[in-house]
């Protein structure tokens, strides 16, 4: 269980891909349905954010909150972008054009 330093009622749930520089896991949210959050650098996160406000595409995940995990004592918190999950589409697409 996380202890968000915003406030926001979120639960990180199994991890569902894996990249260079962040981890990918499925998120329980009573505000945002359809929602992954993307575990990794803040400053990174940050710029990614930034760009995904500027962009409107269907084919785009959009970017709703940036968090940090404020449950580490001492420690800065592990840093979450919670983002559109866009793969049930992607997949649909993929089969359609094989």
């Amino acid at each position: 269980m996380c202890t968000w330093s915003q406030g926001q009622d979120w639960k990180v749930g199994e991890k569902v891909g894996e990249g260079n520089s962040a981890c990918v896991y499925q998120a329980i949210s009573s505000e945002y349905p359809g929602v992954v959050l993307k575990q990794g650098r803040g400053s990174e996160l940050d710029r990614e954010a930034e760009v995904l406000a500027r962009l409107r595409h269907p084919n785009i995940a959009r970017a709703y909150a940036r968090l940090t995990d404020a449950s580490h004592d001492g420690e800065e918190g592990m840093h979450y972008l919670a983002v559109e999950w866009l793969w049930p589409n992607l997949a649909c697409v993929t089969k359609s054009r094989r």
